[in-house]
């Protein structure tokens, strides 16, 4: 990693590494209260809830992710946006009138976004709670435990309208350390409730006086950097048909990801048992720590990357495209390592329940993962022009995980075949496709600016 690439980001990629680790660190600390204090009916609600607010939040990141280019296009000096491209202005300065009416749009959508997890999401969850309760649940107190639970959900999807701009000024440990803020309180208030016999109630209150606190944080430090002006903006009904295929392709595309990763762990408990999935469940998720951990220094780089994609600066974006992902490699292959060679070791040393899968199986998941986030970076580095041309790719991918997974797992195979149809159906297209994409795309030496003409 260069010095100029260590001294822009190292900052926001320790404190997004401790967001993280914090994240872990008080999931598996609550683990122990919630088994204790919660009934079985109690932790199978709050199970459900988690997955009803980690669907919420995937909706809320693929379209965060469109926000954050969007607002650093804007600010670079982009005069309109499309479905397809952008046109740059003459004066290449930000423009000021495009962010105010983004910014409006964006807290528009997450306002609607939390309106929908409260009046649509929460009483579907509540008729599957309902249909499947014991008859000596308390259905009073996990009422309340889910209505407040839900609230918080909305309050958080409510401001992240902030986030992406902030992103977008390259101030992501703001974001980071709102992340920081909500989990550390959530432990703390939860527990000391399950510790009072509240139940799940505790969880519930618990959420919604940390995102409060939290959001709290955020809105002071979102104002303190934020030009009054451009809070002035109006609602654009022409913007809205002008980023829409974008916007509504990238939010498409997380869910595709979801149903990729998380629907053939589904199967997988389906097909080959509890213990299984597991052993197949635990595996990935260590990976995905590592991965998401791996890819964070990109994920910060990318308003740089949309900056010198609007100023015509190819050749700079090339470089600093190549020279994260020689970081993104070293950083995955160390992590990768421990997972495989020491985590086994370390679950013996402690004496735990939990096992991965064999070395076997548990290398071959690495190697699907690592060349997964490789063109999963390069696809990030091309969105930057405005175009999303691995929306269908990814949702036929998708699909074919899906469909050949449930055929494998119901045909008698053993897991590693699992893996297999997941690796084979990127190597057919996404693994190769993106990376020769970008570096096609940047090999010429960048003409000067044609500040009229759509980049398309």
């Amino acid at each position: 990693m260069s010095k100029s690439i260590a001294n822009r980001y190292l900052g926001g990629f320790a404190t997004g590494a401790i967001a993280q680790g914090v994240q872990i660190a008080t999931a598996l600390a609550l683990l122990p209260f919630i088994g204790v204090y919660l009934s079985p009916d109690e932790i199978g609600v709050w199970y459900l809830l988690l997955t009803f607010q980690n669907l919420a939040l995937l909706i809320d990141s693929g379209s965060s992710q469109g926000f954050v280019r969007f607002y650093s296009l804007a600010r670079s000096g982009a005069s309109k946006l499309s479905g397809c491209g952008f046109v740059a202005s003459k004066e290449g300065g930000m423009n000021a009138s495009l962010v105010s009416n983004l910014l409006v749009l964006n807290r528009y959508w997450h306002v609607l976004l939390g309106f929908i997890f409260l009046v649509i999401a929460l009483p579907l969850l509540w008729i599957i709670v309902i249909n499947g309760l014991s008859p000596n649940a308390d259905l009073l107190m996990l009422s309340f435990g889910c209505l407040f639970f839900g609230v918080g959900v909305a309050f958080y999807l409510g401001a992240s309208w902030m986030a992406a701009y902030l992103f977008s000024l390259e101030l992501q440990p703001t974001f980071f350390r709102f992340l920081i803020i909500y989990r550390i309180l959530f432990f703390f208030i939860s527990g000391a409730m399950l510790l009072l016999g509240l139940g799940i109630l505790s969880l519930g209150i618990a959420n919604l006086l940390a995102v409060i606190a939290a959001i709290y944080y955020l809105r002071t430090r979102f104002y303190s950097v934020v030009q009054y002006h451009l809070l002035l903006g109006s609602y654009n009904r022409g913007l809205v048909s002008d980023i829409w295929k974008i916007w509504g392709k990238n939010v498409l595309v997380s869910l595709g990801g979801f149903i990729g990763n998380r629907g053939v762990l589904i199967v997988v408990a389906s097909a080959y048992g509890l213990a299984a999935a597991g052993k197949f469940g635990i595996s990935m998720q260590l990976f995905f720590a590592v991965l998401a951990l791996s890819q964070l220094i990109f994920q910060l780089a990318a308003p740089r990357m949309s900056i010198l994609r609007v100023k015509n600066k190819l050749t700079d974006l090339r470089a600093l495209v190549t020279r994260l992902m020689f970081f993104y490699i070293a950083l995955f292959t160390v992590g990768c390592g421990f997972v495989v060679f020491l985590m086994p070791l370390l679950l013996v040393y402690i004496d735990s329940n939990i096992q991965l899968l064999a070395i076997g199986p548990l290398l071959l998941m690495a190697l699907i993962y690592g060349l997964e986030g490789n063109h999963s970076n390069y696809a990030l580095a091309i969105s930057t022009e405005n175009k999303i041309p691995y929306f269908l790719p990814s949702i036929i991918t998708a699909s074919i995980i899906f469909v050949g997974t449930v055929f494998v797992s119901y045909s008698g195979h053993s897991l590693i075949w699992v893996l297999a149809v997941q690796g084979g159906a990127h190597l057919l297209y996404n693994n190769w496709k993106w990376p020769w994409m970008f570096y096609s795309s940047t090999r010429a030496i960048p003409r000067a600016p044609d500040f009229e003409s759509t980049h398309s």
